[in-house]
């Protein structure tokens, strides 16, 4: 062997050494990870919204000529125009796959 080789079962063992530690230190915590656990999958689409949110009023505010203007909300996804200004923020894939599933799209309405 070089000295440049890694050696594959000493990582192996070490890696294993390291999730045994991972493992004693949180073994009795199931409750509070199952709570914790519970409480992340429960605020991911709040988190997600107030994000969406946040980049409207962004877009809003830095977009000349801007006033106020009108919004509805479906299920699937919201509609806001804002001067010559509209915003639809639409699920891109499935939410299982990842939290951070929604686009958002602005278009200028020039009439």
């Amino acid at each position: 062997k070089n000295e440049n080789s890694i050696d594959v079962e000493k990582e192996r063992e070490t890696v294993f050494e390291e999730i045994g530690e991972v493992f004693q230190y949180y073994k009795g915590r199931e409750k509070q990870l199952i709570v914790w656990e519970t409480l992340l999958t429960g605020m991911t689409n709040v988190v997600e919204s107030v994000i969406v949110l946040d980049r409207i009023l962004f877009l809003i505010e830095n977009l000349s000529g801007s006033q106020k203007g009108t919004s509805t909300t479906s299920s699937n996804n919201t509609n806001s125009k804002f001067g010559r200004w509209s915003f639809d923020v639409k699920p891109l894939f499935d939410p299982l796959w990842s939290p951070r599933n929604l686009v958002l799209f602005g278009t200028r309405n020039d009439e």
